[in-house]
């Protein structure tokens, strides 16, 4: 597979051609901005591992410049940067690159890499992404948040949508197979704060290339529900897969999770947050594997575009060869300008 990776003379090029000294086809519909998560911790476990102790992390970098040409042509170029692992230098990819044809507010059309209809969709609810991604994305294996392909997606005051025709492996790699992977999501809005919303998504995430061996079809199916005021956020969400972590003949498993995440507004700049995920891993494979995991913390805000939060994490998995345990505590920080 061939990873959609920026050069670090690329990323330079293109900082500097959408920085101080705009082409003249931008003319003022242009913007450029970023988004950083990052935090300073300190991690143990039981037993050690050789991850724990005191650190900072740069978890996510996103870059990103939107182009707007009229009321319905777009695009949008967004690099995301990953560390590789020990020894390897830091990697940038491209996460979103599409153009946009927006027929109405219930009828937009994007084509290249774009968010998919679910992680995104659930982060928003979430509300906490640079404390933790959200529970899809953290325990499901083979998901993404963005993908190649054409996406479909609309609303009204009550209905939201997004059906996407995608690669299946994801924004980092590039690839032809066999077939596409089908993803959509539907949200129902009957009254102001609520959110009703179903997911799921069909493929075989691009593993079946011509000339090579037949693979399993994974597919998954998403529940969330959710209500939003000024002063609180409570939400649930739900998933059931089959075969998303492995395709290979053979290897059939599936796995379900549930998190239940809340909210609550002290001051205009202050809040309490809390977490709790339950999620079976391995259903078929090694059924009596179980995860749990929760978080709390404190947000404030210091200034316009800058979120820090002080947080207490615990995890524990649990199989038959004993139990893992994690804890992690310090200062999380979201920066967007």
């Amino acid at each position: 597979m061939e990873k959609s990776q920026l050069t670090g003379a690329s990323l330079v090029l293109l900082i500097a051609g959408l920085g101080g000294s705009l082409p003249a086809w931008a003319d003022g519909s242009t913007t450029v901005g970023g988004k950083i998560y990052t935090d300073i911790t300190n991690i143990s476990s039981t037993p050690k591992s050789s991850g724990d102790g005191f650190g900072v992390d740069v978890k996510r970098f996103y870059f990103g410049a939107d182009h707007t040409f009229d009321d319905q042509w777009s695009a949008n170029i967004t690099t995301d940067f990953t560390h590789g692992s020990a020894g390897e230098k830091t990697q940038v990819f491209v996460k979103k690159a599409y153009f946009q044809y927006k027929i109405s507010d219930t009828a937009t059309l994007r084509m290249g890499s774009a968010d998919m209809p679910w992680i995104p969709y659930a982060e928003h609810a979430y509300g906490f992404r640079y404390v933790e991604p959200t529970l899809v994305d953290k325990f499901e294996k083979g998901s993404t948040s963005a993908d190649w392909g054409l996406h479909l997606m609309g609303k009204t005051d009550m209905v939201d949508y997004q059906v996407s025709l995608v690669n299946g492996s994801g924004y980092a790699s590039l690839n032809r197979s066999k077939s596409m992977d089908i993803s959509a999501r539907l949200g129902l809005h009957p009254v102001q704060g609520l959110t009703l919303a179903i997911g799921g998504r069909s493929g075989k995430h691009g593993s079946e290339l011509q000339g090579g061996p037949s693979v399993n079809t994974a597919s998954r199916l998403n529940l969330l529900a959710g209500y939003k005021t000024d002063q609180f956020n409570v939400a649930v969400e739900y998933f059931t897969d089959k075969n998303m972590a492995s395709q290979a003949i053979g290897s059939e498993d599936k796995a379900n999770g549930v998190a239940l995440y809340g909210n609550y507004n002290l001051n205009e700049d202050g809040k309490v947050f809390v977490r709790f995920d339950n999620v079976k891993p391995n259903k078929d494979t090694s059924p009596d594997k179980k995860i749990n995991y929760f978080n709390v913390g404190y947000e404030f805000v210091p200034r316009k575009g800058v979120n820090m939060a002080v947080v207490y994490k615990h995890l524990e998995n649990k199989s038959s060869a004993g139990t893992l345990k994690s804890d992690e505590f310090g200062l999380w920080a979201q920066v967007a300008f």
